[in-house]
């Protein structure tokens, strides 16, 4: 259940995903297991932006931020059909 979490940061604006990020470091903290999760999603996803160094993260927010997707009533992908299929599910 703490996973998703983690995989609900791509839904929240890009401008709280850092300090979202941070509260969930901070609930998280003795669980050693998710802290892995935690650690390995800072170090692809937003490293950079945390520690304020100027670059970019392996993958940058808006490569996987659907926030505004879903406001402007976009697919969250881009295959048609696997929309379809999801529809399904």
């Amino acid at each position: 259940m703490n996973v998703k979490r983690i995989a609900a940061l791509a839904y929240v604006h890009e401008d709280h995903i850092v300090g979202m990020f941070v509260n969930l470091q901070e609930a998280y903290e003795n669980d050693d297991d998710l802290m892995g999760i935690l650690n390995y999603f800072k170090d692809n996803y937003i490293r950079c932006v945390l520690r304020n160094r100027g670059g970019t993260p392996r993958f940058p927010i808006p490569l996987w931020n659907c926030h505004e997707l879903l406001a402007d009533g976009l697919p969250r992908t881009n295959n048609a059909v696997e929309g379809w299929h999801q529809a399904f599910q």
